[in-house]
């Protein structure tokens, strides 16, 4: 009977498996069947000029063609493209596979990122509560938004995503100059830190140090802040999910330890340090109160990326006094949290400041 039942397990999941893997390939079939018909469609429908040239001249004439649309004619033909897709297959991998074998399909969604990154560059503190409404419902992917559309703006938060992974504490180059400070902090409300307890959550969520009396202090590197709670701290120091990185001394170009007893812990966003007074040198900050031989916990945390479409706007904004109000003023940057938001807030008012001073 055991046997039988073995037999029969070994069978039905033999029919489950067989019957799924025949389900894949029939829907990858309807949609390589969609992408050849839809392929052909704009072949016949929006590339059918220049017939009695030869290959290469009508490839380049058609080509001309293409990058000549201006913005409206790309999205038009972008939304006639998506509307050949039937109803019944997966749009958005049809129209992935189009992209892949089509060069038309190609340049009209490249031009569009373009269009897109470009339009989100040159954004003034006016408009920043239009464009990030614009920007997080296409990306949310809301109901009226088009399949064609969402991909697009996918395509440009990964770029923006992109140019943020390039920034880090060592290597600020691409950041102006005023705007570096906001992503700095000094960790406060610890004393007589023990420097090599340093250490970083893996996550980049919370940074913990022990004291010399042995008591340990975590932070959240979202705000800078202590934790304070005894259910969040108690639950934070007995997580067993929660994996800390320790910090490490930091070592010369020949890799040797460095004196004075700097260490730093790194994950991709964020980079902590703790060491003696001179770090505030470059935050060109004033802590006359503290001690010669304080220990100072500094803290790098790259912003989330509507603080970096801030940014933009600051620097599109910096010289029009009633874009800088709007920005200051705006709902989307008041929604934004944390230690970067209120460093931020304060470049405003210095500028809006020194614009009305100049007055």
């Amino acid at each position: 009977m055991e046997i039988k039942k073995i037999f029969l397990s070994g069978g039905l999941l033999c029919y489950f498996f067989g019957s799924f893997s025949m389900h894949n390939d029939s829907v990858q079939k309807k949609i390589d069947d969609e992408v050849e018909r839809v392929y052909q469609l704009i072949e016949q429908t929006h590339l059918n000029k220049y017939q009695e040239s030869w290959s290469v001249v009508r490839s380049y004439y058609l080509y001309c063609d293409a990058i000549s649309l201006n913005k409206n004619q790309v999205a038009g033909e972008i939304s006639i493209i998506e509307y050949y897709i039937s109803d019944d297959v997966d749009k958005e991998r049809v129209l992935e596979k189009l992209i892949q074998k089509h060069w038309y399909v190609a340049l009209l969604m490249r031009m569009s990122v373009d269009k897109a990154i470009a339009k989100m560059n040159k954004v003034r503190g006016s408009k920043i509560d239009e464009r990030c409404h614009q920007f997080m419902k296409i990306v949310w992917q809301d109901t009226d938004v088009r399949v064609a559309e969402g991909m697009i703006y996918n395509s440009v938060l990964e770029h923006f995503y992109r140019e943020l992974d390039e920034i880090d504490n060592r290597s600020l180059d691409t950041v102006p100059q005023e705007l570096r400070s906001i992503y700095f902090t000094v960790l406060k409300g610890a004393d007589q830190i023990e420097s090599s307890s340093l250490s970083l959550s893996q996550d980049g969520q919370y940074i913990r140090v022990t004291n010399y009396p042995n008591v340990d202090t975590i932070w959240y590197t979202a705000s800078g802040r202590v934790v304070t709670d005894d259910i969040d701290l108690n639950s934070i120091k007995h997580c067993k999910s929660i994996e800390w990185i320790p910090a490490e001394r930091d070592r010369d170009w020949r890799g040797y330890e460095q004196s004075g007893e700097k260490y730093s812990v790194a994950t991709a966003n964020c980079h902590v340090t703790v060491k003696n007074l001179p770090i505030l040198d470059m935050m060109q900050q004033s802590f006359s109160h503290i001690g010669s031989e304080s220990k100072v916990i500094s803290l790098f945390k790259k912003p989330e990326i509507p603080l970096y479409f801030y940014q933009k706007a600051f620097e599109n904004s910096k010289n029009n006094l009633s874009d800088l109000i709007a920005l200051r003023d705006s709902k989307s940057l008041a929604e934004t949290k944390g230690f970067a938001q209120a460093n931020f807030k304060q470049i405003i008012a210095q500028r809006i400041k020194q614009l009305t001073s100049e007055k």
